[in-house]
């Protein structure tokens, strides 16, 4: 099995503007994640369970390439 296409199409998911700008991407994203973190915790309490999966999922996804781009930015 050949893997480094693999690793190499996840290299690619950080753009131009988030190399260039870092910092700013990666406070944004973690703003929309605490954000996204809140809104579960309020479909949650109303019981909208189908809901408050797909915004957890949004904010893990968000965490995610929040961390992508910390990587790329030290690297």
């Amino acid at each position: 099995m050949h893997t480094p296409v693999i690793e190499e199409t996840i290299v690619n998911v950080v753009t131009g503007f988030d190399r260039k700008h870092p910092r700013s991407v990666i406070l944004i994203r973690v703003l929309v994640t605490v954000w996204l973190l809140v809104a579960t915790g309020i479909l949650l309490a109303d019981s909208y369970w189908g809901w408050s999966l797909l915004t957890l999922a949004g904010a893990v996804a968000n965490s995610v390439w929040a961390y992508r781009v910390y990587r790329t930015a030290v690297h």
